[in-house]
C-alpha cells in the first residue's frame, strides 16, 4: 500500500508546472524549518526533564544517535543549536526565515565555547549578537572568515580522526604552559622511556602513571564492607562514603554506568563523569554504608535519579548550575 502511495505522489510530482514545483518546493523548505525549531524546543525539553536517561541513555546526544538515528555530526549540531536557541530565544525566527541555518548557529555556539574553555575568553551579549549579525546568510566558510577576525580558535584546533580500526590521529594546539608540562614530564620519565622523543610513547607513560594513581579498578579488591543490617546502628551517619568501600562499588559495576532501562534491559555502560548514587537517598535515610543501597552512575543518570526522588522543580537550579 505505501508502495502504491509513493507512485501516485511521484505521478502527481511529474505533473506539476514549473511554477507550482518551485512553489511547493519553497513550501515545503519553510515548513522544514518550522519543524527544525521545533525539534529543537523537543530536545531542549527533554535535556530540561533528563528525559533520554529514562531509557538509558547517557547524554542528549546519546540519545540523538540512538534512538533519533541522527549521524554524529547532525546530533552535535543540533544539541548545540538548542542550547543557543536557549540562550538566544531570538534566533528561532532567523532560522525559520533562513537567514541562519543550524549548522551556522552550531558553529557560532561551538566557538563562543571552545573561546571560553580554551583561551577563558567569554563574549559579552552585545559581542554575540554582532557576531550572529555578520554570519546571516553566509556559508560555513564564510562563517569561519567572519570568526577568524576575533580569533584563530574559529579553525578547529582539537581534532580526532580514526584512520582504521586501531589507529587515531588526535591533533590539538598547546599553550607555552602544556608544552612545558609536557616537557618537563619527559625530562623525568626519559630513564623509563625507549625514545623520549616519541609522543605516543610520551602520551602512553603519562596515562600509565595517571591510571595508577586515580583509576579505582586498578587498586587492590578492598576488603569486604559489611552490610549494616542494624538500622539503628545507621543514625547520626554522614554522607561520606569511605575510601574502601568506593573502591568496592567501582569495581562491583566494573568501572560503568550501572543504570538499566527496566523496560528494554539496556545498560547505560558509560565511562564518563561516573558518581556512587544511594539508591535509597541519604535525605530519605538510605545508608552510605551499605553496599546494597550504593551503585556507579554516570552524571547523567545520577541527576534523572535525583529528579525521580525530589522532583523537577526542586532540582531544576541545581541541575543549571551543572551544565
Amino acid at each position: 500500500m505505501d508502495n502504491q502511495h509513493e507512485e501516485q505522489d511521484l505521478r502527481a510530482l511529474r505533473a506539476l508546472t514549473n511554477d507550482a514545483l518551485l512553489e511547493n518546493t519553497r513550501k515545503l523548505v519553510e515548513n522544514e524549518r518550522r519543524i527544525t525549531t521545533g525539534v529543537l524546543h523537543h530536545l531542549a525539553e527533554i535535556e530540561r526533564r533528563r528525559a533520554y536517561a529514562k531509557s538509558g541513555h547517557s547524554s542528549l546526544w546519546d540519545y540523538a544517535v540512538d534512538e533519533l538515528k541522527y549521524s554524529r555530526d547532525a546530533a552535535y549540531r543540533r544539541t548545540t543549536a538548542m542550547r543557543a536557541l536557549r540562550e538566544r530565544p531570538g534566533l528561532e525566527d532567523k532560522i525559520k526565515a533562513g537567514v541562519l541555518s543550524v549548522s551556522t548557529v552550531s558553529q557560532i555556539q561551538s566557538f563562543f565555547r571552545a573561546e571560553q574553555n580554551q583561551a577563558n575568553k567569554v563574549y559579552s551579549e552585545a559581542q554575540k549578537e554582532e557576531i550572529f549579525k555578520k554570519c546571516e546568510n553566509k556559508s560555513s566558510r564564510e562563517v569561519t572568515r567572519e570568526l577568524l577576525e576575533f580569533s584563530p580558535l574559529a579553525i578547529r584546533v582539537q581534532k580526532e580522526r580514526a584512520v582504521s580500526e586501531n589507529r587515531t590521529v588526535i591533533s590539538f594546539i598547546a599553550d607555552a604552559a602544556l608544552v612545558g608540562k609536557i616537557h618537563r614530564v619527559r625530562d623525568l620519565g626519559a630513564a623509563r622511556l625507549k625514545n623520549p622523543a616519541s609522543y605516543p610513547e610520551l602520551v602512553d607513560f603519562m596515562s600509565e602513571v595517571t591510571l595508577d594513581e586515580i583509576d579505582p579498578l586498578r587498586r587492590p579488591a578492598p576488603k569486604v564492607v559489611p552490610i549494616a543490617s542494624n538500622p539503628a546502628s545507621q543514625a547520626g551517619q554522614g554522607r561520606s562514603i569511605p575510601q574502601a568501600l568506593r573502591t568496592q562499588i567501582w569495581q562491583k559495576y566494573g568501572g560503568r554506568c550501572a543504570f538499566t532501562d527496566p523496560r528494554t534491559g539496556k545498560r547505560c555502560n558509560a565511562t564518563f563523569g561516573l558518581e556512587i548514587e544511594h539508591c535509597e537517598p541519604h535525605a530519605f535515610g538510605g545508608s552510605s554504608t551499605d553496599p546494597g543501597n550504593l551503585r556507579l552512575l554516570c552524571r547523567h543518570h545520577n541527576q534523572w535519579q535525583a529528579i525521580q526522588s525530589y522532583g523537577l522543580a526542586k532540582m531544576e537550579p541545581f541541575l543549571k548550575q551543572k551544565k
